[in-house]
């Protein structure tokens, strides 16, 4: 049987491909901006970090004021949970300085890695006569972010969907 997604699953799922899209194209515009003479790439850049903190206050607001309606929903279902809630706080793990550890390393060797991949790609590019070599770097560079970033918001919109698809059972099962 084949079952398809309801209007609000459609929309969390378009919603992570837009953002893994709107960030592919924002790191795409960045390395772009590399192109251009020092001060103007400093300009472009600092334009970049503040386009893109008003994109993220401007959806957080959006966010927020769209769950309103929602939450006044959930406070009901909510006052229920609670007080095992708190139990629930009191036995909460602290966090493993080993994951951290890991963690960060990671990160820090994903972005190393990332600078060391354009580094080398510019240079086979220029090296190659290619004419516009940022403007294909920019292109690898995006379509790399993207293909990075989307498995992981489809995942975390996918598990976010199963774990309140079994809160609900839970709560149908409690009546």
């Amino acid at each position: 049987m084949v079952t398809r997604p309801s209007t609000p699953a459609l929309r969390d799922y378009t919603r992570s491909v837009a953002m893994a899209a709107g960030e592919a194209v924002l790191g795409g515009l960045w390395v772009l901006a590399g192109e251009l003479p020092t001060r103007r790439r400093r300009l472009a850049r600092v334009g970049l970090t503040a386009a893109i903190a008003t994109i993220g206050a401007v959806g957080s607001a959006f966010l927020e004021s769209s769950t309103d309606d929602e939450r006044a929903d959930d406070e009901r279902a909510d006052d229920d949970e609670r007080a095992d809630d708190e139990r629930v706080d009191d036995q909460s793990p602290q966090l493993n300085p080993l994951i951290v550890g890991v963690g960060s390393g990671l990160a820090a060797s994903i972005m190393i890695g990332s600078s060391v991949l354009q580094k080398r790609w510019l240079e086979s590019l220029i090296r190659r006569g290619h004419e516009h070599p940022y403007r294909s770097l920019a292109l690898r560079m995006a379509a790399i972010s993207f293909a990075g970033n989307l498995p992981a918001r489809l995942l975390k919109v996918h598990e976010a969907r199963r774990s309140a698809e079994s809160d609900g059972d839970d709560r149908q099962d409690q009546s």
